[in-house]
């Protein structure tokens, strides 16, 4: 991060980078340590962001200043860039709108989740790894998106669900999945000293809340 200039509650970020740049235009969203952002202006080697107080509060960007590292992850390719915000920083579903306030540029607006989900996190530097294998070589997978469920057996005996969306299926996606689903997961159920854990793989995240449901209502979600 080259520059962070306040703005009252929000901030502009100036983000020097290389490869992330070529191809990039203004009205472009760029995932910022996993935080969806979109390019207001750009030099040949750089670009900015704008960011709402919320943003910078509810994310890891808000503790970014100048000279720090972040992740860039530009919109994924499906024939070509998806500028929207199909990138791996939502998990898209239904709320209910319980406030709208304006907050300098910004607006602040409080929406309700769906019942089932009391909280849920982007793993985006948390340290949450699994490990894995693959052609027998160790590596480390990190799941997209933690959340904490009921499930209906009560706030007593909550479910932590781990979701992944699905992108491309490669080899090393095929292992990541195997591996969560079949073994980290009855390991750690298996343990019982870290609540329990279940598994579930999104390929349509845009029905990300009908999915879970429909595997909670079924059972498919242990």
């Amino acid at each position: 991060m080259r520059e962070r200039t306040q703005s009252g509650a929000g901030a502009r970020l100036v983000i020097g980078c290389g490869v992330v740049r070529d191809g990039l235009a203004i009205g472009d969203s760029v995932a910022v340590n996993g935080a969806c952002l979109t390019v207001v202006d750009m030099t040949d080697d750089s670009f900015a962001v704008d960011c709402v107080g919320e943003t910078l509060r509810r994310t890891s960007v808000g503790d970014q200043r100048a000279g720090d590292t972040v992740n860039l992850e530009r919109a994924m390719r499906l024939g070509d860039r998806l500028g929207g915000h199909i990138v791996q920083g939502h998990v898209d579903g239904t709320g209910t709108v319980r406030a709208v306030s304006r907050e300098g540029d910004g607006v602040l607006m409080s929406v309700a989740c769906p019942d089932e989900v009391l909280r849920y996190v982007k793993n985006d530097h948390l340290g949450f790894t699994i490990p894995y294998t693959l052609n027998g070589e160790e590596r480390q997978y990190h799941p997209d998106f933690t959340a904490v469920v009921d499930d209906g057996r009560g706030p007593d005996d909550l479910l932590n669900l781990i979701i992944e969306v699905t992108g491309e299926h490669k080899k090393d996606k095929v292992a990541k999945v195997a591996t969560a689903r079949t073994l980290w997961v009855p390991a750690v159920n298996n343990h019982g000293g870290f609540g329990r854990w279940a598994f579930i793989e999104i390929d349509d995240p845009w029905d990300a809340q009908n999915l879970i449901r429909a595997s909670l209502k079924k059972g498919t979600i242990p």
